[in-house]
């Protein structure tokens, strides 16, 4: 397989990460040293979450930090209605974070995928190696 065929196999893997009524996401994060479910999560979940939302406006801002510097990494969700979320991202490993932003804004199609996991006795999101 090409390396494109690979990439969009993986944008298109279920489930799709379609969020409801969402206008914006906003995403700060260092950029080494920390951080690592916020870093994983950008690099493997933020791509599909585009693809499957090419309208929403997502700002990433990666920082450099220094090991003696702490700060939490954060997420920030607005919703179309003018509600916003902020999501806590420190110590969490990207699947939960999926699974928190899912639940936040993950719509009906969430719901169902949820509903059909739960009935094959499966996590919706599975965490990896990685995690």
């Amino acid at each position: 397989p090409s390396k494109l065929s690979q990439v969009l196999t993986q944008l298109k893997a279920a489930p799709r990460l379609q969020l409801s009524g969402v206008s914006r996401i906003s995403l700060v994060h260092a950029y080494r040293n920390d951080h690592w479910g916020a870093r994983l999560f950008t690099e493997r979940d933020l791509p599909r979450i585009r693809y499957a939302n090419d309208s929403l406006s997502i700002d990433v801002q990666r920082h450099a930090k220094a090991n003696n510097e702490f700060w939490r990494p954060q997420m920030k969700v607005e919703m179309e209605n003018g509600a916003a979320h902020t999501l806590e991202l420190s110590k969490k490993p990207a699947s939960e974070i999926l699974s928190e932003l899912m639940s936040i804004a993950g719509g009906p199609a969430w719901n169902k995928w949820v509903e059909e996991c739960q009935e094959a006795g499966r996590e919706p999101i599975q965490a990896d190696s990685a995690d």
